[in-house]
């Protein structure tokens, strides 16, 4: 500033910097604008598999599962096999 008045260009710097802080304020306006959408859409990625997922996580019965209820019944549940035998999908065995 000192510079600037025994210069006689003090008008010239207050211009400058005010134009520069004008600058950064739109810019960091128009960052926070454009970055809205992609947080919102990441929000609701998470919330949407947390619910769909959570139960899964949980290990709750499928019988509490959000989407039984959907499907007409509540849920399936099979039989876990006996113990020494292995469960093979689409077979059944004696």
């Amino acid at each position: 500033m000192e510079a600037g008045e025994q210069a006689g260009i003090l008008e010239t710097i207050l211009d400058r910097l005010a134009k520069y802080q004008e600058n950064m304020m739109s810019i960091r306006s128009k960052i926070k604008s454009a970055m809205t959408y992609p947080i919102a859409v990441l929000v609701v990625a998470f919330v949407v598999t947390a619910v769909i997922m959570g139960p899964v996580a949980l290990g709750s019965p499928p019988s509490t599962y959000i989407a039984a209820p959907l499907l007409g019944g509540g849920g399936y549940r099979a039989e876990p096999p006996a113990p020494g035998r292995r469960a093979v999908l689409g077979q059944q065995r004696p």
